[in-house]
């Protein structure tokens, strides 16, 4: 699980790249 810029849920790994 990579952690890119803000990372909401790390558990399903869904980041929002701003």
């Amino acid at each position: 699980m990579k952690i890119d810029g803000e990372c909401l849920i790390e558990l399903i790994g869904s980041c929002r790249n701003k």
